[in-house]
């Protein structure tokens, strides 16, 4: 895991390596306000789909959704799955 010093941005991130490829996950305080800010600039012109179980959901989602809109990030309706 690496530490960042940046306050209120990625505190940690684990690279996630898998046999397709990899993938990196972030931790930190205040990364949901802040999440179109981790999308490449080429890609906040997309549209996305917000993936997530229910429980995750009921706690995350409307932040998370609702920071790509005023970044004026098109988010479509979300896929919400049963946990498990």
């Amino acid at each position: 895991m690496r530490y960042h010093p940046h306050p209120g941005r990625v505190k940690r991130s684990l690279e996630v390596k898998h046999q397709g490829g990899s993938y990196r996950i972030e931790f930190g305080v205040g990364l949901l306000e802040q999440v179109a800010d981790h999308l490449p600039a080429h890609l906040k012109e997309s549209r996305f789909v917000v993936v997530t179980d229910r429980t995750v959901a009921g706690y995350y989602l409307d932040k998370a959704t609702e920071s790509l809109k005023k970044a004026g990030v098109t988010a479509l309706e979300p896929f919400v799955f049963a946990p498990g």
